[in-house]
């Protein structure tokens, strides 16, 4: 049998850490007021984020680096050195899953377990996971309630949408309406009189949002189910918005 050459495409383990750290940089980043496409922006952001890796979190030595590779920082270096100290902060994980990246390697650990504690250490920010995915939910909501069935009531559309999605998450976080409904009665303080006269009025509202916004409770509960399993958050969302319909 005749001796087969690697394939070109196979990723190197490097590859492969940037190409997690660029997921995550997809879903974190905002797009709100970019003067430059989002791709182009996180693989400039990746960039700086190994240099800062490389320099254990110190500025003017990831400048320096900075400053020798790319020869547009040089005119005028307080810009990037001020970018730099906004990337340490905001994406501190995402650098810490790159020395941990480093650090692996230089103690020969194998693939697998390296790709898993990068992964690990990207997936550890649950608020950030909760707000991609209520921004999701939010979008499928908004298709089903429109401005011709909120205005006539007089109703604050973006306000109703906002409490639906607040209720959306309470269920699908919960074993049964039951059990949605006594959470929402102990955040709102009830007095034990209040809680028997009103939790019946409750169930009723929970059970109707229940059959109004069943996609949306079978969503959440799908990305509780991979949250706990630790997938990626990108695969998380790239999935609910699947489930969904809406474009990934």
């Amino acid at each position: 049998m005749a001796n087969q050459s690697p394939s070109k495409n196979v990723k190197s383990l490097e590859q492969k850490v940037q190409e997690l750290i660029l997921k995550k940089l997809f879903i974190k980043v905002n797009e709100d007021e970019l003067i430059i496409s989002k791709v182009d922006l996180i693989v400039l952001i990746l960039r700086d984020l190994i240099t800062l890796a490389k320099s254990n979190f110190d500025i003017e030595t990831a400048l320096k680096l900075t400053l020798e590779e790319n020869a547009d920082y040089r005119k005028n270096p307080n810009i990037k050195r001020n970018e730099l100290k906004q990337w340490a902060i905001e994406f501190k994980i995402e650098i810490d899953a790159y020395r941990s990246y480093q650090t692996s390697v230089a103690d020969n650990r194998p693939e697998a377990i390296i790709l898993s504690e990068v992964h690990s250490t990207l997936n550890t920010e649950p608020a950030l996971l909760d707000r991609k995915l209520r921004e999701i939910i939010y979008e499928s909501l908004s298709e089903k309630i429109t401005d011709a069935q909120t205005g006539p009531m007089g109703i604050d559309k973006r306000e109703l949408i906002s409490k639906y999605c607040d209720y959306v998450t309470l269920i699908a976080e919960s074993d049964s309406i039951d059990q949605a409904v006594d959470k929402l009665m102990i955040s709102m303080k009830l007095s034990p009189e209040d809680r028997i006269r009103r939790q019946e009025s409750l169930k009723e509202g929970m059970m109707r949002i229940a059959s109004f916004a069943g996609d949306e409770i079978d969503a959440v509960e799908l990305a509780v189910t991979l949250r706990d399993k630790n997938v990626e958050y990108y695969k998380i969302l790239v999935k609910v918005k699947e489930e969904l319909g809406l474009d990934a």
